[in-house]
């Protein structure tokens, strides 16, 4: 693989991109190395084209730091393309195309700790000029999607508004917990998936680190596309 261009965004020398996908496997995490190779995930999408550089040697890294913090189920599937849960962020993050990426999934059986402390394992990786995307969804519940147009259902905007009113104030705890703690968590995730790239990316971001909202819109009266940034840059 030939040597990546480096950017320079913001503060951060950006080599390589780790995603954290909400799609999932029950008894262990996938790291996928992606080549070339294309895989929409979507037959509505087939023809989308994303073709960023595989990552390999970023995937064997995650693994290492992921075996070495206790995490002893660690799968690697170098023949797997980009997912939607990838592209859809990164095609519009960035269109060239042109930084090598690896993918790493979540366990739907685990809870938030579990994955708060997968990201906790990665976090060297800041260090090592790896940006950690994690690609879900502020909520996800497709379900109840309402068929007549309107304002934002309630029980969305409260949980919503209580995800970002936590993270914005330092409430790593209650985030961890947010099954308990937040106000129509079933309703908002009837699965945890989507979530858990959040606390992830959260676990990963070290000690101290505050959260940023740096996008806010809603789609289908109920789905919150809510991203958040974690810095611990003074």
């Amino acid at each position: 693989m030939s040597t990546p261009r480096v950017i320079y965004l913001g503060r951060v020398i950006l080599e390589y991109r780790i995603v954290i996908t909400y799609h999932d496997r029950k008894n262990s995490h996938l790291c996928s190395g992606l080549p070339h190779e294309f895989s929409s995930g979507l037959q509505a999408f087939s023809f989308v084209k994303y073709p960023a550089p595989g990552a390999p040697q970023l995937g064997l890294r995650v693994k290492e730091l992921l075996i070495k913090s206790g995490f002893e189920t660690v799968d690697e599937d170098g023949d797997r393309g980009l997912d939607h849960a990838a592209w859809f962020p990164l095609m519009l993050m960035y269109p060239e195309a042109d930084i090598p990426v690896c993918e790493l999934s979540v366990q739907s059986s685990k809870d938030g700790t579990h994955h708060y402390h997968v990201g906790k394992a990665l976090s060297p990786l800041r260090e090592e000029g790896v940006l950690i995307i994690g690609s879900g969804g502020a909520t996800n519940n497709v379900a109840a999607i309402p068929q007549e147009e309107g304002e934002v259902l309630p029980w969305a905007l409260h949980f919503n508004n209580w995800l970002k009113d936590s993270l914005l104030s330092g409430r790593h705890e209650d985030v961890i917990d947010y099954e308990k703690k937040a106000p129509y968590a079933k309703m908002a995730h009837p699965e945890p998936d989507h979530f858990y790239p959040l606390l992830v990316a959260l676990g990963a971001s070290g000690k101290g680190s505050k959260a940023e909202l740096i996008h806010q819109s809603w789609g289908a009266r109920c789905l919150s596309f809510a991203s958040f940034r974690f810095s611990n840059i003074p």
